[in-house]
């Protein structure tokens, strides 16, 4: 018979429990914490300068976008005490959860991330959101035709798209090749693009699951994956075509065997974590810094003879992907320390007076407005509950000397992006903090669960339960509102595309001379959309007016459109010239 609740929370500390606690409690807050966390989360995230029609904080919208944060955060507070007041009922409450296996509920959670996930591809209509993702599925493209990159031909002027360099003789993205390789493994097996990221996506829960299983318990693991893979931040990553799931996973991956190596230095775990680094290598280089680091001192701290006489066997496992990288490098660049990014972008500087690819410069001072800002976006991307619980949750940890390195590769990769002089453009939140964020979440975990196990505290618990079930909610209700929002916005960015459709057009160019859609336009620079090749049915092309004659030569054999929007216009007109 499955234990309820009151079991759990007075088993014995540090006895892993295989039940998730249930989340159960009174009905009329919860009802009123949902309506009014549906309000206020409407209303504050699209206001005016809110976040859905900026991507970025300035100072006069710092307001508008921090009091939706505060609002639901004393929300939270209030439905904690009620949950509190009502803790007569909560030790014996039996709902669903606590009926469950805690590998059920796991389970549970990850199909219903994946669907979310799904329907969040639904929501982008399956659209590379941004010139990045773009870029991702034009290297992948590349790639599936047997070419590290693409020939540069005559007038490619008029084709040039955001981080697509067109160098010596060489049309071809700034990205590593590590994701672009496993989107075009996946399209082999006859996967759409936009299918990988949701299948890997839920793959890195399972690994999530299975770190922490063995640290907080099944019942601990299965919290940890909601707080993750619920949250419209790890729901919309995984519905589009970043880099930053499959790097998490690998992430998380390095984490797992990283820690059961230190744990038991056998060979088996030295292998696969030195070569799910490798793999993080070639999909996210910078990354490799913010796991390994913390990894590295807590092998310095614990390492035995063992330890030591096994590293190369770890070293020797990513090596390959190192080499890999390298033979890369220098196919594209001509030097195997000089990726294509810095190559492409000469300017571009990492350290405390960062230069971005534009030559602006910035002080480590603005790294840290900029960290402020990713707090902000990772609160309103998830919950303010967990974003404030994660410090209190590692002071736990190191209080009780439970620390482990992968309880650090979050605040490391904070710090490591103070040097970095970018936000990252279109994005999901602070994408640059979500190859760590499942550690986040874990760290969190750990405590909930230690807090639920705490003998004679019911109140404690039935607040712990309360904030938990805030997150929760908060998070599905940030979903519906930012889906919808998403959608609206991509319509627009679409409506080029769209409006060819309808009308019908082959065989035709289309000179893009303006932006794409009124909330959050997209650049003629993000819209020339061609392929990898000229040999599509219709071609979108910059407008550069002086040579446009020399664009029609090119293409005499096609029709010529052009696509114009007027300012705080929502659609564009598609008018043919002569």
């Amino acid at each position: 018979m499955d234990r309820t609740i009151s079991e759990q929370i007075n088993q014995p500390r540090g006895v892993p429990s295989s039940r998730l606690p249930s989340f159960g409690g009174p009905a009329w807050p919860l009802a009123i914490f949902i309506v009014c966390s549906v309000i206020t989360v409407s209303v504050g995230y699209n206001q005016p300068k809110g976040m859905i029609a900026n991507g970025l904080i300035g100072p006069a919208s710092d307001l508008q976008r921090v009091w939706p944060i505060a609002v639901t955060l004393l929300l939270s507070l209030a439905l904690a005490v009620a949950f509190v007041r009502k803790r007569s009922a909560f030790p014996t409450s039996s709902g669903l959860p606590a009926e469950l296996s805690a590998q059920r509920t796991l389970l549970i959670v990850v199909l219903c991330s994946f669907a979310l996930s799904l329907l969040a591809v639904w929501a982008l209509r399956a659209f590379p959101n941004s010139g990045d993702e773009y870029n991702y599925v034009f290297e992948a493209q590349t790639f599936l035709a047997g070419r590290l990159w693409n020939p540069l031909l005559p007038g490619h002027e008029f084709f040039s798209f955001w981080h697509i360099f067109e160098k010596d003789g060489k049309w071809v993205s700034q990205y590593s090749p590590g994701w672009p390789l496993l989107l075009a493994g996946f399209n082999l097996t006859g996967l759409p693009f936009w299918a990988v990221c949701p299948i890997l996506g839920a793959a890195l829960l399972f690994a999530l699951a299975g770190l922490c299983r063995k640290e907080i318990g099944p019942a601990g693991a299965a919290i940890a994956v909601a707080l993750t893979g619920l949250s419209p931040f790890f729901i919309f990553n995984a519905g589009s075509y970043f880099s930053h799931v499959p790097a998490a996973l690998f992430g998380v991956l390095f984490c797992r065997f990283g820690r059961d190596f230190i744990d038991a230095p056998r060979l088996r775990p030295a292998l696969l974590a030195g070569a799910a680094l490798g793999v993080v290598g070639t999909i996210r280089t910078f990354d490799v810094f913010f796991f390994a680091l913390p990894f590295a001192v807590e092998l310095v701290i614990r390492a035995r003879r063992d330890h030591w006489l096994k590293v190369p066997a770890m070293v020797l496992a990513g090596l390959p992907f190192l080499t890999g990288l390298l033979l890369y490098n220098r196919a594209i660049t001509g030097n195997a320390l000089l990726a294509p990014t810095q190559w492409g972008y000469p300017l571009l500087k990492l350290g405390l007076h960062s230069v971005d690819e534009f030559g602006q410069q910035s002080s480590v001072f603005h790294g840290m407005h900029m960290a402020g800002i990713r707090i902000v976006e990772l609160a309103e991307w998830t919950s303010p509950v967990l974003v404030l619980a994660y410090l209190p949750a590692l002071a736990r940890k190191m209080l009780r000397r439970e620390i482990r390195f992968f309880d650090l590769v979050f605040p490391v990769a904070v710090l490591a992006f103070l040097i970095y002089p970018g936000m990252g453009g279109n994005r999901y939140g602070p994408r640059y903090y979500f190859d760590a964020f499942p550690l986040c979440a874990a760290t969190v975990a750990a405590m909930i669960i230690g807090l639920l196990r705490e003998r004679r505290r019911v109140r404690l618990a039935a607040a712990v339960a309360g904030l938990t079930t805030a997150h929760l909610i908060l998070c599905l209700v940030g979903f519906v509102v930012i889906a919808v929002a998403m959608r609206g916005i991509v319509d627009g960015r679409m409506d080029i595309y769209d409006q060819v459709q309808r009308a019908g057009v082959h065989e035709a160019v289309v000179i893009v001379r303006s932006t794409a859609g009124r909330l959050r336009s997209m650049d003629p620079r993000d819209l020339v959309r061609t392929g990898i090749d000229r040999s599509g049915d219709v071609l979108y092309a910059l407008d550069l007016p002086d040579r446009t004659d020399e664009l029609r030569k090119m293409f005499a054999d096609r029709r010529f459109y052009a696509y114009d929007r007027l300012p705080y216009e929502a659609r564009g007109t598609l008018t043919p010239l002569p």
